[in-house]
């Protein structure tokens, strides 16, 4: 049959028609997608010689990333979010470079118009920047203290009240109590500075000012049983537990340690759960629920730390502490301690071993919960089991009984030295004794001697005495020959027992369990490269005590021994606290004061915090002339430090028994460290000293003597 032509014209027209306006709409479609993804609020900060971060917004999730001049590398990342910040290092001083920031898959050099007038005074439109002239002068940080949200990221510039100029801008987190210190001297501007004003640029998480909003709540809104007797466990009462949690926020909100404190207890007791740990985690998370600590959070707050189970929504104490301590709190991860697998997963709910930020911020959260618990247990780490302990009867009036290891069967798996397999024995009354305590090493028995024996749990005498086949496994920080049916970390391809005591004697030295441990090295990466014996690892756990002179203001100090804190590493936090005379204390890393800790009237400390080093210089301000007592081990193999591009900030008696810095600078290049000036801080002038030696032999500043454990500046 034909077709009309006039039909077939209007079929052509129709669906020419329809094609066209499925492009236009697939158009339309692509453009709104640009718009939506297009960058604004686009901000440059902490500018230096060879670094630069930039932040943008976007209106919907993107991945993060720069390209940066001519080359097409994507730097960045591909995490989808709407707030972006990457950072870009390995720059050149004082040049300038453009910019396009993409999504891996479209480009930008413009950005649509800033969300605030605030913002928009700093946002770029055009996207540029230009490093700064690496600084050869090294100035004392000139501090302020900011109040913020723990763990907040902040913005800030300087302010010039009289010509109503801004400065260039410096981002700083925020540390667990919300103490920021800002270096004023690390601006890029010629004003005086000390007249200036700091303004806090409210850009990723605006705050709050809870004066204007204020929230309120009373014993009666939370669900926790208040009616619990006392209790009581190895660690802090319940008095002292509530003045950490009023500290915790610095006494913002309304706490529920008073009300609760009991009953985080009992309930720990009942689930065999450590108190410790569940008190802690319950401090971390939630100041104790404190569910008005910040009004940006209000509704939200999870108690226990418990994320998207519909069983445990936030603010429901008790739907939460249920949830929470029928978790068992042991995983497994690739390359990492059994700890740092748990704040990995306890924080992301992954590995992340593609994705070594977040791998290292879990690995951050189980060492803060670590501090946490060592508050709460008055000094001690975290133990390698905090859940399927022996349960308490379940009394109210439970006030610390149920706690004692039960007399009871016991099935042990014995190693004999002549035997692959593992030979079960089984004790009716083991009388709380472990394994170990019953077999002794060395004991003549089945045919052999026994190497050593493992507790098979959940066993009758029938199933107990038994053979059992073995493997390679890595367990508790080790690598042994075990039973196949209690390991859950097989080493592959290894058969013998023999075989895997070999893989095993590779070690190195590892902290773990607050002591230096000479284990496996497939156990963790984390090991220190740098101490190659046993010897030399267990000599750092002996421990004395040092004697440090501080003079009442400005101090540059070089330790000559690694501190430590209740037999870990101590933190500039730890000194600040226990010495009521140390106002501030910083290290420098390139051309800044990278870490400043400092006292502080509102929170435990403000600033970031940071571990001391043997042989490392650190700048400690004393509101007196006092005397430390600080103990820690000392490293007589110490050799110096490799330096970082810039200034570095070293000490202790291996850089000054050089006694003047040109013979520092000497000894230096004997170890191909090549240094051509070294700084040091006159206390009777007030001001650093420079010597400077070139290449030519041409020699600038006098020959500084260097003084006992003086903090010694030295330039790359």
């Amino acid at each position: 049959m034909r077709v009309p032509k006039k039909l077939f014209v209007w079929l052509i027209l129709s669906i020419s028609v329809l094609s066209l306006f499925g492009y236009a709409a697939f158009r339309y479609i692509q453009h709104w997608e640009y718009v939506k993804a297009t960058p604004y609020d686009v901000l440059i900060s902490d500018v230096s010689s060879d670094s630069v971060t930039v932040s943008w917004k976007t209106d919907v999730n993107t991945p993060s990333y720069i390209k940066i001049g001519e080359s097409e590398k994507l730097y960045g990342n591909d995490t989808l979010t709407n707030s972006h910040r990457v950072t870009l290092g390995g720059l050149n001083e004082l040049s300038k470079y453009n910019f396009l920031i993409s999504d891996s898959e479209k480009e930008w050099n413009t950005s649509k118009e800033s969300s605030t007038d605030d913002i928009s005074v700093f946002a770029l439109n055009e996207f540029s920047f230009q490093t700064l002239k690496s600084k050869d002068e090294i100035l004392l940080p000139l501090v302020e203290e900011i109040d913020a949200l723990p763990n907040e990221l902040i913005y800030v510039a300087l302010y010039n009240t009289k010509t109503r100029e801004y400065s260039d801008v410096r981002s700083e987190y925020a540390n667990r109590f919300g103490g920021v210190v800002i270096d004023k001297e690390e601006f890029n501007v010629e004003w005086d500075k000390e007249s200036t004003q700091l303004k806090k640029i409210e850009y990723f998480t605006p705050t709050s000012n809870l004066s204007m909003n204020p929230l309120s709540v009373t014993a009666a809104e939370i669900n926790c049983n208040q009616n619990v007797s006392a209790q009581s466990f190895d660690g802090v009462s319940k008095e002292k537990f509530e003045e950490l949690a009023s500290r915790w926020v610095a006494n913002r909100g309304k706490n529920y340690a008073q009300e609760c404190y009991n009953d985080v207890i009992l309930r720990a007791k009942r689930e065999g759960v450590d108190p410790a740990f569940a008190l802690t985690i319950w401090l971390n998370e939630s100041g104790a629920s404190n569910y008005t600590q910040n009004s940006d959070i209000s509704g939200i707050v999870e108690d226990f730390g418990i994320h998207g189970q519909a069983s445990a929504p936030p603010q429901d104490f008790n739907a939460q502490i249920t949830y929470f301590l029928k978790l068992k709190h042991t995983y497994t991860c690739p390359e990492l301690s059994a700890w740092e697998a748990w704040g990995n997963m306890y924080r992301w709910g992954s590995c992340n071993e593609n994705d070594a930020v977040k791998r290292q911020v879990g690995i951050d959260y189980y060492k803060g919960i670590e501090m946490v618990y060592g508050w709460v247990t008055n000094g001690r780490k975290l133990p390698s089991q905090v859940t399927g302990l022996p349960k308490s009867g379940g009394g109210d009036d439970d006030g610390g009984g149920g706690w004692e290891k039960p007399s009871g069967p016991l099935c042990c798996a014995l190693k004999i030295d002549n035997q692959e397999q593992f030979q079960g024995d089984y004790e009716n009354n083991a009388e709380g004794k472990s394994c170990s305590d019953i077999w002794k090493s060395g004991r003549s028995i089945y045919d052999g001697k026994l190497e050593y024996s493992v507790e098979i749990k959940g066993k009758v005498e029938s199933a107990c005495e038994v053979k059992y086949e073995a493997v390679c496994c890595e367990v508790d920080n080790d690598v042994m020959w075990y039973p196949k049916s209690v390991c859950t970390k097989v080493v592959p391809d290894i058969t013998t027992s023999q075989a895997c005591k070999e893989y095993a004697n590779d070690k190195g030295c590892f902290f773990r369990e607050g002591i230096y441990q000479w284990l496996p090295k497939s156990v963790g990466k984390d090991f220190d490269e740098s101490v190659t014996t046993q010897s030399q690892c267990e000599s750092r756990n002996r421990l004395s005590t040092f004697k440090v002179e501080l003079q009442k203001g400005v101090n540059f100090v070089g330790f000559d021994f690694e501190p430590t804190y209740k037999a870990t590493g101590m933190h500039a936090s730890n000194l600040i606290e226990t010495n009521s005379s140390i106002l501030l204390i910083a290290n420098f890393e390139g051309y800044e004061w990278k870490d400043i800790v400092k006292k502080s009237e509102t929170v435990p400390f403000a600033g970031n915090d940071f571990v001391f080093k043997q042989n490392k210089g650190y700048l400690i301000i004393s509101s007196e002339d006092t005397v430390l007592n600080i103990d820690g081990w000392k490293d007589s193999a110490s050799k110096y430090l490799p330096l970082s591009e810039g200034w570095n900030l070293v000490g202790g008696s291996l850089y000054s028994k050089s006694y003047k810095a040109s013979t520092l600078i000497s000894n230096l290049k004997k170890s191909d460290i090549d240094v051509d000036v070294v700084a040091v801080w006159s206390k009777e002038l007030g001001l650093f000293n420079y010597r400077r030696e070139e290449e030519d032999s041409t020699v600038y500043g006098d020959d500084l003597k260097l003084e006992s454990n003086q903090g010694i500046f030295l330039k790359k």
